[in-house]
């Protein structure tokens, strides 16, 4: 039985508006006073359930429905499962957060977020393998749900320290940075190359370079977070070389759209090409800014909270 796609988007729909709604909140209280809420509370609340009530909840309810357009049985009701824990963990972040903050009963629920996405990363490689190995997307969501699992060592090592009441705040720092790291350029961003991949329904006998270039990806990925803790005074060349790794990657993977345009859509390549070249002056402006900090003596504590 297939997952009905839609009626599990309109979650994504819903808990956008309360993050956004959360986020309003939160600046209200900058301005005008609200004692009803704790500001920390908030912004915990709103920062787990964003990560994962939306987009989280987006990205396995996107990759589901892409199994289940390539693979002809695809039994849906194991997916439906882990989705509705996915979302109850979430909406439990979301009340607990506010209510408690750092309580029994959100540990409880982010704990349990943690091990619905272990699970949901086993069932989804496991059928993966079903797939055509040719399918370019299949090695890049294979890559982002590897990064969602390694990216929660960074919470564990903060609850042990939590725990042994051995809190040392550049370790402490450290831990969110890379939980943060592996969630944004690890899960988030392979998960949505791997679904635009999946969306043109590219194969690598047709164009083998985009598998080159998830190789660089990959690679670059894990020394990339170095890019997140220069405030611990490493060499700013290494980091900044990891970035301008990654933008080599996507440059070149333009080039390589252009070049095929003559044997495909060229409407549709074109549309790609753009996404690139926006990903790429991202990419560019985060090395700009990456620098500044670093010159500024920017300390992440001045303003954590």
């Amino acid at each position: 039985m297939k997952l009905n796609i839609k009626f599990w988007l309109k979650f994504s729909l819903l808990n956008l508006c309360i993050v956004a709604s959360l986020g309003v909140l939160m600046r209200y209280k900058i301005g005008f006073e609200f004692p009803h809420f704790d500001q920390k509370h908030l912004q915990h609340s709103h920062s787990h359930f964003a990560f994962g009530g939306w987009i989280s909840h987006t990205l396995m309810v996107l990759m589901v429905y892409y199994l289940q357009t390539k693979i002809a049985d695809f039994q849906g009701n194991k997916y439906k499962k882990l989705i509705i824990a996915n979302l109850i963990c979430s909406y439990g972040m979301l009340v607990f957060f506010i209510i408690e903050g750092y309580g029994l009963y959100s540990i409880f629920f982010s704990t349990a977020s943690i091990l619905v996405s272990y699970a949901f990363a086993y069932r989804f490689i496991a059928d993966l393998k079903l797939l055509d190995p040719d399918f370019i997307a299949k090695s890049w969501l294979k890559a982002a749900v590897f990064f969602n699992v390694i990216s929660s060592l960074g919470t564990f090592y903060l609850a042990y320290m939590m725990a042994s009441k051995n809190i040392i705040q550049d370790l402490y720092l450290s831990s969110i940075y890379y939980y943060l790291h592996f969630q944004y350029n690890g899960w988030f961003f392979f998960a949505c190359m791997g679904l635009a991949f999946g969306f043109l329904n590219l194969r690598k006998s047709e164009h083998p370079f985009f598998e080159t270039a998830f190789k660089l990806f990959a690679i670059a990925c894990i020394p990339a977070y170095l890019l997140s803790i220069l405030w611990l005074d490493l060499p700013l060349c290494n980091c900044g070389a990891c970035c301008h790794y990654s933008s080599f990657c996507l440059v070149q993977t333009l080039g390589n759209f252009n070049k095929n345009k003559k044997r495909s859509s060229g409407k549709l390549f074109s549309t790609a090409a753009i996404h690139f070249i926006v990903c790429n002056l991202c990419i560019e402006y985060k090395v700009i800014v990456t620098i500044g900090f670093y010159y500024s003596n920017y300390q992440p504590a001045d303003f954590w909270i």
